[in-house]
């Protein structure tokens, strides 16, 4: 017993610090769990798809294992099978940086965002009837931008979920009064829960032929934002972002590559 216990210390030990690469990984695997309870603990543990950062954290260490075992000899891989995986995984690092950098290009201000016809404020989560961090971003920057442009009329867009009491419209309407824009700037679109019907309902209300519309969202967000946009037939369209939590950027980061891909792979979005 204690033979097969040290044994498997030993290999433990390999597999995790054997080399500076391995030690590397499992730092990286470390820090992947350690950052899921940092910003469960900020933002709360509801957060959408958090779990992922455990998920790669668990990769990390399967990957760790198996390159012990194929090492040891426990299990064979044929080379060509080795070969491939590398392959495959340095064409989707590939393709997920290209999107990231896409998605990044958002954190922009468009040269074009100055005195537009409508601005859309995208809704997001609401506790009770207070916007959360992010959303109270993007309240602020609606704030800022219509404070600057006074011609600008803002619809402010989002359904109510089960556990608000309030829809996300209305937060963000209450939040733009109790910084003091008037409130025939306002309309409320509080049928939508997606970011695709944000844009589709809001431009039904508005109704001109070709009017100037900015998005204004978090800057994770703006990318797939006007991309949706242009697919639902928005041609002049712009991007206001505002900022996000440092502690939860990564995961919306990486939250936002998944909903990139998914809307696109649905027929959603529209690049030019």
């Amino acid at each position: 017993m204690a033979k097969k216990l040290q044994k498997t210390l030993i290999f433990i030990r390999a597999a995790f610090f054997g080399t500076v690469p391995n030690i590397i990984l499992t730092v990286i695997s470390v820090l992947f769990t350690s950052y899921y309870f940092a910003a469960g603990l900020y933002g709360g543990f509801s957060i959408s798809i958090l779990y992922i950062w455990l998920f790669f954290s668990a990769c990390i260490i399967l990957f760790l294992l198996l390159k012990q075992l194929y090492k040891d000899k426990i299990i064979r891989v044929p080379r060509s099978v080795i070969i491939t995986a590398g392959v495959i995984f340095a064409i989707c690092l590939l393709f997920f940086l290209t999107v990231e950098a896409c998605i990044i290009s958002g954190f922009f201000p468009d040269r074009n965002s100055k005195q537009v016809d409508y601005v859309i404020v995208l809704g997001a989560r609401v506790y009770k009837r207070w916007p959360s961090p992010a959303l109270e971003r993007r309240i602020q920057a609606a704030y800022e931008y219509l404070s600057n442009n006074p011609d600008s009329i803002c619809i402010a867009s989002g359904g109510q979920g089960q556990d608000e009491i309030i829809s996300e419209a209305e937060c963000i309407r209450n939040g733009l009064l109790r910084r003091g824009i008037d409130k025939d700037r306002i309309i409320i679109e509080d049928r939508s829960t997606s970011t695709s019907e944000n844009i589709k309902y809001s431009m039904a209300m508005i109704g001109n032929e070709n009017p100037s519309v900015a998005v204004i969202s978090n800057n994770f967000h703006i990318f797939r934002a006007k991309a949706i946009a242009r697919k639902c037939g928005v041609k002049n369209v712009s991007g206001i972002p505002a900022s996000m939590p440092a502690m939860l950027l990564p995961h919306f980061l990486i939250r936002e590559f998944i909903s990139l891909v998914v809307d696109t792979a649905k027929g959603n979005t529209s690049f030019f």
